[in-house]
Parts: structure tokens; C-alpha cells; sequence
């Protein structure tokens, strides 16, 4: 796991006000679930394999839930994060990037806040200009049930759930090696599709 550092309040970074007593409820309570915000340093995506997450349902910020069974069948992109966290607000503009390019069409992005009130994660969504879904992790169980140690964590999982790629700590979503082990993933994917179908 990464290095830690002290949160730090997203009014020091240009995005919306929190007032400092709010930032240090949302970190003495993610503490206690034993999250930290990782170090600003670029995290590699390595390979990753175990038994199939739990299932993720949660509410979205909007209101609907949704269900990661969703997107059973292909390879998608879970992010764990919380609006306190200054590494996963330097991240947010790569996901946007991500999702509005050809590679977004192929690799669905579901975001997954933790922790934190209904409206501090309906104004950060908005003012980030995200276009993919986010979802509510009210009462962290979903991070404790998925092995979440640090914010910002990234999981790009397969279609069968079992292997994919993990990144604990902030990724350069533009970088080429970051581009080349999804396009990797991706093509693995469209291979074991297309030898299922031909048995």
C-alpha cells in the first residue's frame, strides 16, 4: 500500500468551500474504517485476481439505484473515492477524459463515493462535470466488504469478476502504459468472448 497523507480540504485546491471541521469529521470517521488519502504520486494499474467481489448495490446520487450486475459480461471500471481527498480530486478530470473517449464506450466508469453526506457528493459531481454514474457508500460497508484500505483505489474488473487490473493510489489515466494495460484487458476480454461463442 502507498504512503498516506493528511487530507486536505478541497476549498485549498479551487473547487467548492468545506469548512475545516467538516474535513476533519470526514477523516476522523474514514480513520475509523481505516482509510487515509494516498500521496499524489502516480500509482501503477497492476494485475490483479481472487474471488468475485461482493455484489455493489447502491444508491446513486440522483436517487435509482444501481446494480454492478449491470454490466455483467464486460470489463468495468470501479473507483473508490471521497470528496475530502486531495489526490482523488487531482484524478477526477482523467475519468472525465476517460469516459468521453473512444476507450470510455468499451469500459463503463462507476464511481464510488464513501462515507460522505448525499449533497457534499451531489456538488462535487457537479462541479467536476462528471458524466458517469456515482454511487453512495453511506455507511462504508461496500469499501470494508471490497478490501478498501486508501482513497483514492481503482479496480478495473474482468467480465468474469475473478482478475483485472488494481491501482491503490492516484493514476494518469492519459499515460500510455495505463492505456496499454486496458487495451490489453479489453482485448483479452474480446478474445475469451469470441472463443466461448465459437464452442
Amino acid at each position: 500500500m502507498p504512503p498516506v497523507a493528511t487530507p486536505v480540504a478541497p476549498g485549498s485546491r479551487g473547487t467548492f468551500p468545506i469548512a475545516r471541521a467538516a474535513v476533519l469529521r470526514l477523516a476522523l470517521a474514514s480513520a475509523e474504517l481505516g482509510l487515509a488519502a494516498s500521496v499524489a504520486a502516480a500509482a501503477d494499474l497492476a494485475p490483479w485476481s481472487g474471488a468475485p467481489k461482493p455484489p455493489l448495490v447502491l444508491d446513486t446520487v440522483d436517487g435509482p439505484s444501481l446494480d454492478l450486475a449491470a454490466f455483467q459480461g464486460r470489463p468495468v471500471l470501479v473507483h473508490f473515492f471521497a470528496t475530502w481527498c486531495a489526490p482523488c480530486i487531482e484524478e477526477m478530470a482523467g475519468f472525465v477524459r476517460l469516459a468521453a473517449s473512444p476507450l470510455g464506450a468499451a469500459l463503463p466508469i462507476v464511481a464510488v463515493d464513501v462515507g460522505e453526506v448525499d449533497i457534499r457528493v451531489r456538488r462535487f459531481r457537479d462541479a467536476q462535470g462528471l458524466t458517469f454514474p456515482v454511487l453512495l457508500d453511506r455507511d462504508r460497508a461496500t469499501a470494508r466488504a471490497w478490501g478498501v484500505v486508501g482513497l483514492p483505489t481503482t479496480l478495473i474488473l474482468d467480465a468474469s469478476r475473478t482478475g483485472g487490473l488494481l491501482a491503490e493510489g492516484e493514476v494518469d489515466w492519459g499515460a500510455p502504459a495505463t492505456r496499454t494495460a486496458i487495451d490489453r484487458l479489453i482485448e483479452d476480454q474480446g478474445r475469451t468472448r469470441s472463443d466461448d461463442e465459437a464452442t
